[in-house]
């Protein structure tokens, strides 16, 4: 509880110009007001305990919401790979498929090109024995 001399308030009170009964009803409505709101050391040694509490647990779950987020990251990241890797291995059947597309159209290219010698070559010797 907090100490309020209210004889000493009620002399000053006095010496100031008012009334006895008037600063004794004004220093006790004080000293009552005083006595059921204000807080005490105690009071505040409580207050000091919740406030630590609180600060430990918001501390503790702090540590909780790193680690689900620390998990999450790894999960996520986890899953990326898993997905790069999926499209390295369609990226490499792609190539794969237009390398072997390529090399048919190359054989296909150059079984036309020697066609078409051979045709040339035939046409020269048939146009070379009607000159001659």
């Amino acid at each position: 509880m907090v100490t309020f001399d209210t004889l000493k308030a009620s002399h000053r009170l006095r010496e100031a110009g008012f009334e006895e009964q008037k600063a004794d009803a004004l220093v006790n409505a004080f000293a009552e007001d005083i006595g059921a709101n204000l807080a005490t050391k105690d009071d505040i040694a409580l207050l000091k305990g919740d406030i630590d509490t609180l600060r430990k647990d918001m501390t503790s779950g702090d540590e909780a919401i790193r680690k689900d987020m620390a998990n999450g990251f790894a999960a996520v990241q986890q899953e990326m790979a898993s997905g790069f890797e999926s499209v390295r291995k369609d990226m490499a059947m792609q190539e794969e498929r237009m390398n072997a597309r390529i090399d048919r159209q190359t054989t296909r290219m150059t079984l036309l090109a020697a066609g078409l010698a051979g045709l040339i070559l035939t046409a020269i010797g048939i146009a070379a024995g009607i000159l001659a």
